[in-house]
C-alpha cells in the first residue's frame, strides 16, 4: 500500500510512502513552505489534533495555493539540476533518492491545483 493522489478529473498520481516522502522533501529542500492539510472532516468542524500532515493516507486535501507552490519548489529542483547549478548538501541529499521524470510527473500534477491524499 502506497500514496495516491487525486487530483481535479481523473487526474491521480501514486507513489510508495518512500517515493512520496522524498518528493516532499526535495520540495522543502528547494524552498517549498508546506501550508498543512485540510482534514476531509474539516468541513464539519476542525478535527482536534489533525497535524496538517502529507505522509499519511487519510483523504486529506492538499489546497490549490499549496499544490501550485509544491510544483514551484520542484520546477526550481529540475532547473537546478538541469542547468547544473551548485546545491546545498541538503538539495544534493533530497536529489539523491528522487529522479527527474517523477519529479517532472508530479510538478505537472501540482500544478493543476488542489487535490487529496489517499
Amino acid at each position: 500500500m502506497g500514496i495516491d493522489l487525486f487530483g481535479r478529473g481523473e487526474a491521480e498520481a501514486r507513489f510508495s510512502h518512500d517515493g512520496w516522502r522524498n518528493c516532499l522533501n526535495l520540495a522543502l529542500a528547494f524552498g517549498w513552505r508546506p501550508a498543512g492539510t485540510v482534514h476531509r472532516h474539516e468541513y464539519m468542524g476542525p478535527p482536534n489534533g489533525w497535524p496538517g500532515d502529507y505522509v499519511t493516507n487519510d483523504f486529506q486535501l492538499v489546497t490549490d495555493d499549496d499544490a501550485k507552490a509544491l510544483a514551484t519548489a520542484l520546477r526550481r529542483a529540475l532547473r537546478a539540476r538541469r542547468t547544473k547549478r551548485r546545491l546545498t548538501k541538503k538539495q544534493q541529499g533530497a536529489w539523491s533518492a528522487t529522479r527527474m521524470n517523477v519529479i517532472c510527473g508530479l510538478a505537472k500534477f501540482c500544478e493543476a491545483g488542489s487535490f487529496s491524499i489517499c
